[in-house]
């Protein structure tokens, strides 16, 4: 470890060791004030809030006010809270903060050439986020140092903190006993600035684990299970808390990706409890220091013992999960919740004609690549290459950051790879975000890949529709990469050689911690310092500075035109693309020009269009968007249920703002998206019955009434005008605190912030 990043490393150790000795005094408080024990996300909320909430704390309805330990934040979504930020009166951040060039590197041919590229179309926007991290104070970590959430958990992530991120997988720190929640960019700059993250007390959702792993099921194949048995909105305002005997075969990695793909079915985050997985992987990871000092209140980061022993009496919702009877998960294609049990995937794909030709494999993403991924796959590809085989189609290996490279580098790891056909890519998110280069013949074709990232939605790695990906452990995605069939079974089914020899495969035992050490060089480190004190925000097709939106005129919401009305999953990838757009996310005009490319509209057959209300054309929404934006006419889109799931992309909410959008109605909302819409003020709002989304065409208007007296809690009357002039009445609710009333009146929360600030 560099001795620059080593000494603030232990500055920040020490703040988190004292802060936990003040959290068990909390802890004792609110038990007391509660009358009942503990679980482990009360003990982790209640010791980061503020102020006393208001008692009695109702889950999924009391507000309460944390104090969060850090925020990390990716290149992408980065650009924007920078932006804002920059807007803020202040001269550095309030909370350690940390900026991470991960997402905008393109997947093209290999590490060397793909970093090389990026780092010279990039450069425009990597100095801005340098220069804005130097000149507030943060932590910055250069293109190739690794993932967000592989380079948190290695780094920075301690048992007993609080950190948001403005990527929804940031629940990835709960494998270390940290709660992780994703959150938009507009929060970001909130906590940055030193005010209290405010939230709702989430309910809790119970995961028993018994028994233990079987030799091909993985960390991975839980939480595909949890998805197939809840759904994406399954955990919506839930965090998930996992305990029982099953937790003491999964590492600190292991716990990392089940957590990371918490984000899946909805939930604000997930955790595990302190122990010594724990321990193991913060020694491994020159954290020992924590680990001893601590050891006196680790009472602190694990459930009170009342808790296990009647788990029904204090979560709000429990699954229990026999890991002896778990067999490996595919789950796809088009969504994470599509779940398959291996035993009859086989059948599954005759019967759904699913293309059985695997395209592209891929091992990675902030799910699935620690050492121990890389490990258990690379001990699979071994045997294969013993007998001189290679894998059926091209095979692609992330891995989650540069120290990770060097250590699989050492061991022989990556070598086993390029041995059997791999190629090697980028430490970063690459196709998993969609920044993958791909053939367009290969994409335009009905066709098959196969990934251990945590999302599959159609059109999210390579922008088709016609890609069919499927989920699941990286041992699973290296046993089909060398048979090249999607249908093939490695528990069941064997490799064949040109002499027709049987090769059965099998993964070694998991290990989690390399028997030599991890290599920890941090490779792009840049320590938070504040010398740049002459930021220059550029203003060009990359970067645009912030300008902040036009408060409410406290007028009622009237005639507004509808856009759209989206029909069936409509996720933050669909209203606000990556992939090839994902380069734009520093100029909102940019960006907008994208805007809804991937929504399906009731109103239109064809993916992305609508019907132009000015020309009564057909054409795409983004341009409907601009046409109705630059003639000041405001809209509102429509959307059914768990609208705006995925990431968490805060440009989702702001494009539409910036295209002069007034109100999102939904059946309902994920979580990140809703916030993110009030955050940027608009309203969002749920039809009161679920039916009267039906009522609404792509002619009418639609007014919004009674914005004075606007209140928590309080109903608000909607009137549909149809175009004969008929009125027909409706109602939708919405659930604005006092706090976020103020940011629809002041026209957002940045605005709102400034005001506090300045007075």
């Amino acid at each position: 470890m560099h001795k620059k990043y080593k000494d603030h490393f232990l500055f920040s150790t020490r703040k988190i060791v004292n802060e936990i000795v003040q959290l068990k005094k909390k802890q004792e408080q609110y038990r007391a004030l509660l009358g009942h024990p503990l679980t482990l996300t009360e003990k982790l909320l209640f010791s980061h809030s503020e102020t006393n909430p208001e008692f009695p704390i109702k889950r999924g309805i009391t507000e309460i006010a944390l104090k969060p330990n850090r925020v990390i934040l990716p290149d992408s979504s980065g650009q924007m809270v920078w932006l804002q930020f920059a807007t803020m009166q202040l001269d550095s951040t309030k909370v350690p903060t940390t900026t991470h060039c991960d997402h905008l590197i393109e997947a093209v041919k290999n590490n060397e050439n793909d970093l090389a590229i990026a780092n010279e179309i990039n450069n425009e926007v990597y100095n801005f986020l340098k220069n804005a991290s130097q000149k507030y104070g943060a932590d910055f970590w250069e293109a190739g140092s690794g993932i967000i959430h592989q380079v948190a958990l290695e780094r920075y992530v301690l048992p007993g903190s609080i950190i948001l991120g403005t990527d929804s997988h940031t629940p990835n720190a709960g494998g270390l006993t940290a709660l992780g929640v994703g959150i938009g960019g507009a929060t970001a700059v909130e906590v940055m600035s030193g005010f209290p993250w405010k939230t709702v007390m989430p309910k809790i959702l119970g995961v028993h684990l018994k028994g233990n792993m079987e030799v091909w099921t993985s960390p991975k194949d839980i939480i595909l299970k949890i998805a197939n048995q809840i759904g994406v909105s399954g955990a919506n305002g839930y965090i998930i808390e996992y305990f029982g005997k099953g937790i003491e075969s999964i590492s600190a990695t292991g716990r990392a990706t089940i957590c990371n793909m918490g984000t899946e079915i909805g939930a604000t985050s997930s955790i595990f409890p302190y122990d010594s997985h724990t321990i193991q992987y913060l020694k491994a990871t020159q954290r020992k220091r924590f680990s001893s000092s601590v050891n006196d209140y680790k009472d602190c980061l694990v459930p009170d013992i009342e808790i296990e022993k009647d788990p029904n009496h204090f979560f709000d919702k429990l699954i229990s999960i026999d890991l002896n009877k778990l067999e490996p998960q595919i789950n796809g294609p088009f969504s994470p919740d599509n779940g398959n049990n291996n035993s009859d995937f086989k059948i599954k794909v005759k019967q759904n004609n699913w293309p059985n030709e695997i395209s592209a494999a891929f091992i990675g993403s902030c799910t699935n690549s620690s050492y121990e991924d890389l490990l258990r796959a690379a001990s699979i590809a071994e045997k294969a290459k013993a007998f001189g085989l290679k894998t059926k189609c091209p095979l692609y290996i992330s891995p989650g950051s540069a120290n990770i490279k060097e250590t699989a580098d050492r061991d022989g790891i990556i070598k086993t790879f390029l041995d059997v056909g791999a190629i090697i890519l980028a430490n970063a998110c690459g196709p998993c975000v969609g920044m993958w280069k791909r053939n367009e013949s290969e994409k335009n074709t009905d066709n098959t890949i196969i990934t251990s990232f945590n999302r599959n939605f159609a059109g999210r790695n390579d922008g088709s529709a016609k890609t069919h990906a499927f989920l699941m452990s990286p041992e699973m995605v290296i046993a089909k990469a060398l048979s090249g069939k999607l249908d093939f079974n490695p528990k069941t089914d064997v490799l064949e050689t040109h002499k027709s020899e049987k090769i059965e495969l099998k993964p070694e035992p998991r290990q989690s911690i390399p028997k030599a050490g991890f290599i920890l060089n941090d490779l792009g480190y840049i320590r938070a310092t504040t010398k740049n004190s002459n930021l220059k925000i550029p203003t060009s097709e990359r970067i645009k500075p912030f300008k902040a939106f036009e408060a409410w005129d406290g007028k009622d919401l009237e005639n507004l035109y509808v856009l759209c009305k989206s029909q069936g999953k409509c996720t933050t990838d669909q209203i606000s693309p990556a992939g090839e757009w994902l380069k734009y996310r520093g100029n909102l005009e940019r960006i907008s020009e994208h805007l809804f490319l991937g929504v399906s509209n009731t109103f239109s057959k064809k993916t992305g269009t609508g019907i132009n209300q000015i020309t009564g054309e057909i054409e795409p929404l983004s341009k409907i968007a601009k046409d109705y934006s630059d003639l000041k006419i405001p809209w509102v889109l429509v959307g059914e249920e768990n609208l705006g799931e995925g990431s968490s992309r805060e440009h989702a909410a702001l494009e539409p703002r910036y295209r002069n959008c007034k109100a999102v109605i939904a059946i309902s909302f994920a979580r990140i998206f809703e916030n993110n819409l009030k955050r940027h003020g608009l309203l969002a709002l749920t039809f009161e019955n679920p039916n009267d989304y039906k009522k609404v065409e792509s002619n009418d208007r639609i007014s919004i009434l009674n914005l004075k007296s606007i209140s928590p809690g309080q109903k608000i009357r909607l009137e549909i005008i149809r175009p004969d002039k008929t009125i027909e009445y409706f109602y939708a609710k919405h659930n604005m605190s006092v706090e976020q009333i103020m940011w629809f009146q002041k026209g957002g929360a940045i605005n709102y912030l400034n005001s506090r600030i300045i007075n």
